[in-house]
């Protein structure tokens, strides 16, 4: 089960990756005072997107270098999380970081940070409610 998690977590990302690569170049991303989000070159009509300022607000701050940030700060939280086991010790998957004070493995994998990461995706297809924290 925590390599399907991890697996399906990774994949999600990927997308979330090429989706803002693919918009990367594409604008100002600025928040003007007129509640306009320039999307396009400066004067671009056709990049222009109309909203209420709070979500013209929300969407120029969540451009594509935050989404490419929030991307690389998952990958290596998940790097710090790594899967192992099953053992002759230890019968089952486990993460590597999270065990208890004294460094025994008390439960399977996938470990509470890798369901927590999970979780904003958990309306994406494939997510599985037994991956709630």
């Amino acid at each position: 089960m925590a390599d399907d998690l991890v697996t399906w977590l990774r994949a999600l990302l990927d997308e979330d990756e090429r989706d803002a690569r693919a918009v990367e170049g594409d604008g100002v991303w600025d928040v003007p005072s007129t509640g306009v989000v320039q999307l396009g070159g400066v004067g671009d009509l056709d990049g222009l997107v109309m909203a209420p300022r709070n979500v013209a607000h929300h969407m120029a701050t969540h451009d594509p270098a935050r989404v490419l940030a929030d991307v690389d700060a998952k990958r290596h939280i998940l790097d710090a999380h790594p899967l192992e086991g099953p053992s002759k010790y230890v019968p089952f998957q486990y993460c590597g970081t999270c065990q208890d004070g004294d460094g025994i493995v008390t439960a399977p994998a996938p470990c509470p940070t890798q369901r927590a990461l999970a979780l904003p995706y958990a309306d994406r297809p494939g997510y599985r409610d037994e991956w709630k924290p």
